[in-house]
């Protein structure tokens, strides 16, 4: 093969023709490889479904909501809503109360929203005094197959077990 020639005009010898020398096309039955994807591509999938939340954890107070539905949460922890189902996990393994709360999540939602209240236990009889389900409740609730059926979440008042459970709103049903 001969050294490729220089663009009319051109001295500088690192030319394109240069670096890639000698080229030949590529035979028909090649396959083409696709062009990149989009920077951010959309996500597909059954994890596509999955809303996303705003949440905040003080320590003693959670609360979470569904982007762009904060009067909801505005309406729970204002007491504006009643509850309409209460499910008691205590004594209850980590998995086994992740189950609970999902068959119970699915189960309740209707046709409206409806504000369910969830007892973790604050944790006093567990080591170092801190409820091991409480620290599992807000990522619960806010990843599949959970957040599909919630709309926002907040620790309950006093007079419903306070650091000791949450009011969760459920997301209407289809």
């Amino acid at each position: 093969m001969s050294k490729p020639t220089l663009p009319r005009g051109s001295t500088d010898p690192e030319t394109f023709g240069e670096y890639v020398g000698a080229v030949r096309p590529i035979a028909s039955g090649s396959r083409r490889v696709p062009p990149p994807g989009p920077a951010h591509p959309e996500r597909k999938g059954p994890e596509s479904a999955v809303p996303l939340f705003d949440v905040s954890d003080d320590g003693q107070v959670i609360e979470g909501v569904r982007r762009g539905f904060g009067d909801l949460l505005r309406d729970v922890t204002r007491g504006r809503l009643s509850v309409h189902d209460t499910l008691d996990l205590h004594g209850l393994r980590s998995d086994e109360a992740r189950r609970a709360m999902l068959r119970f999540l699915k189960e309740g939602r209707g046709r409206a929203r409806r504000l369910m209240l969830i007892v973790h236990g604050r944790g006093g009889h567990s080591p170092g005094g801190r409820g091991v389900l409480r620290d599992d409740m807000a990522s619960w609730l806010t990843s599949a197959p959970f957040a599909e059926h919630v709309m926002c979440f907040a620790t309950a008042p006093a007079k419903h077990g306070g650091t000791g459970a949450l009011y969760v709103l459920t997301a209407p049903s289809r």
